[in-house]
């Protein structure tokens, strides 16, 4: 059973501000960075702590060189010589120049490493979960925010964290310089930075509210852009005139994010134009002071020149750090949304992809394995099988219970939401059922390993997956770990199905790369479900699914592959899925489907004979020669 999505975290009761969510946000920031590349991470932590020691030691060498010059005037050769404050100044601005540099290339590098090994990571980690959560639309929207860039985002974690720390110290260390010169201006200066940290966090909370709201919108505006710019369903959208309220509908939603990005960066404006000009302030004020001290003979001509350097420089620092808190608090949510899809658990199907599935089999049937070998299981058994989709209280299947001997054929029909593509899901592990018992080759579907499923079924689905791979790929996918290094038995494959004089057609045979988004070939519906059929006999399973395998096939074509599918299920136990008559002629046995039951079950002449729902739907096909006569 797939597991609710934990809330955003906009909606969770604890502030995400808080220390214990930036800790743990952290670590998790730090051990993917740590992965990605040991060296980096550890520079990336250095780098800015050593930097943030060099503008207060550059204040006070600029004390010293001011003080040095005005006592040489007067006494010339006593203390440190202004060649050694120049010197010193030197190396530290050296030092920092060389910093930021570094900083700059470890944002660069480091990021680029995080980006490709998450890519991977991502893809690896959907590969195992549950096949519900991609039909969710939150988990479409939580989808679209882990994409968003996921190593920037760790690595802007990180380093937004090491540098609040080095802002941290740049501060204290910038302010005991000050503090010795003119200790007022902490007092002007720090009851105004704390609600600035506040309000610059509350900014940043909002602006990630509005971005992630947006993510629906901006899905939306992806899905009538592809409408308008794909080849499958452009020739519709041209014909019904579709493309001036596609574009009306998108410019209304771009309108919608502009007016709430626009109040949000206006927030940001006036928080920051209003801080800065205080600061401004209270440093020219504080500066008077400390100008009338010197006047007094209170303070040295040098305690100005660095009082002026240094005020500005915690002045940029503070601000700095207000908008680095600012900014770490926009990346919280994004690191929490990547920590609650990786902590999705993986399908108990896709867990062990390479496990034998010896144990499973003792356990479910409590035999040993000689017993198992003699007694020869159903290729497919549904017992009573009961089937809810998650949010809705009608059963899509309800006590569904059939079976199929290996080597035997059975039709499946019913009319449109009967459930016959919830059942081919639930065969395949996509879905787990709510009741009964659903076996494969006598193991449990439930408790089966995903490569024993792999191993046990074939299945062409009815929206069939047109791949941008060469011709040879696209045949070798259906068991690409031996195919792909085989092209003999590709072509062998390609020959039972009827593909071969097709491809030998092509302008590269074989080799030709199918698909108008990477190649230069684009064929029909039909040759596509061709392949699809050749990729479901490539790999010799005991049960194979074949959902309404012929729909987009012409009849010349359909009669190609009706003769070859004898020859092509030799053996094997088949499950046809189809509306055509023409097609259930090559089944032993034909189930009816209403109301996710099995309401009739025979032979074609048996239903027939009977006089029930398939003869009364045959009867109108034969009469009025309707295609539809199932939806």
């Amino acid at each position: 059973m797939v597991e609710p999505l934990p809330p955003p975290p906009h909606a969770r009761r604890r502030r995400l501000s808080q220390f214990h969510d930036v800790w743990r946000n952290f670590r998790f920031a730090l051990r993917y960075s740590w992965q990605a590349s040991r060296a980096q991470t550890t520079a990336i932590i250095a780098v800015p702590l050593l930097e943030s020691l060099l503008p207060a030691a550059l204040a006070l060498v600029l004390r010293g060189l001011v003080n040095a010059t005005l006592r040489d005037r007067s006494a010339p050769g006593t203390g440190r010589s202004i060649t050694e404050y120049v010197t010193i100044s030197l190396v530290l601005s050296i030092g920092l120049a060389v910093a930021q540099s570094v900083r700059l290339y470890l944002t660069e590098t480091h990021t680029e490493a995080l980006e490709h090994r998450l890519a991977t990571q991502l893809m690896a980690h959907a590969d195992t979960l549950d096949f519900a959560y991609f039909e969710r639309p939150d988990f479409q929207d939580m989808l679209v925010q882990v994409r968003l860039m996921p190593g920037h985002h760790i690595h802007e974690m990180l380093a937004k964290c090491v540098r609040t720390v080095a802002l941290l110290i740049t501060l204290l260390t910038l302010l005991g310089v000050l503090a010795t010169i003119e200790p007022r201006l902490l007092v002007l200066l720090l009851p105004v930075s704390v609600p600035y940290l506040w309000y610059r966090l509350w900014v940043a909370k909002t602006r990630y509210h509005v971005r992630f709201d947006q993510n629906r919108s901006g899905r939306w505006i992806d899905y009538y852009t592809r409408q308008m710019m794909s080849a499958d369903v452009l020739p519709e959208v041209r014909t019904l005139d579709l493309g001036p309220l596609f574009l009306r509908r998108v410019e209304g939603r771009l309108a919608s994010i502009h007016d709430e990005n626009r109040r949000s960066f206006r927030l940001e404006l006036l928080g920051s134009s209003a801080f800065n000009s205080f600061a401004v302030v209270a440093i020219h004020l504080a500066l008077l002071w400390a100008a009338r001290g010197a006047v007094a003979g209170r303070l040295s001509p040098g305690d100005i020149a660095v009082f002026a350097g240094a005020a500005t420089g915690l002045r940029s620092s503070l601000d700095a750090l207000v908008a680095g808190v600012g900014s770490l608090r926009w990346h919280l949510p994004h690191l929490a949304h990547l920590r609650t899809y990786f902590g999705l658990a993986p399908s108990t199907t896709r867990l062990d992809r390479h496990a034998t599935t010896f144990a499973t089999l003792r356990a479910d049937n409590g035999q040993d394995t000689r017993e198992r070998t003699e007694w020869r299981p159903p290729a497919l058994a549904l017992r009573e099988i009961t089937f809810t989709y998650p949010g809705s209280r009608t059963p899509v299947l309800d006590g569904l219970s059939f079976s199929i001997e290996a080597g035997e054929t059975v039709g499946l029909v019913g009319r449109n939401g009967s459930g016959k593509s919830t059942m081919v899901k639930l065969i395949n592990g996509l879905y787990v059922p709510d009741h009964g018992r659903l076996e494969v080759a006598g193991t449990e579907v439930r408790l089966a390993t995903s490569t024993f499923l792999h191993d046990n079924v074939a299945t062409v689905f009815q929206t069939v997956a047109q791949h941008n791979a060469t011709a040879r790929e696209n045949i070798a996918m259906g068991d690409w770990r031996v195919l792909l290094d085989d092209p003999r038995r590709v072509w062998q494959i390609a020959r039972q199905v009827g593909l071969d004089d097709l491809i030998r057609s092509l302008p590269q045979g074989y080799e030709t790369t199918l698909g108008r988004t990477f190649g230069d070939v684009s064929i029909s519906g039909g040759q596509w479900q061709t392949f699809a059929i050749a990729r479901a006999f490539a790999r010799p399973t005991p049960l194979i699914i074949l959902d309404e395998p012929t729909a987009s096939l012409d009849p010349e074509a359909e009669f190609e592959v009706f003769e070859r599918f004898k020859e092509l299920a030799s053996g094997r136990a088949t499950l046809l899925i189809s509306h055509r008559f023409s097609t259930l002629a090559l089944a032993d046995r034909i189930v009816v489907l209403n109301h996710g039951m099995a309401e009739e079950q025979g032979t074609h002449d048996e239903l027939l004979a009977r006089g029930g729902t398939y003869a009364h739907l045959h009867d109108l096909f034969r009469r009025r020669g309707e295609t539809g006569v199932w939806k």
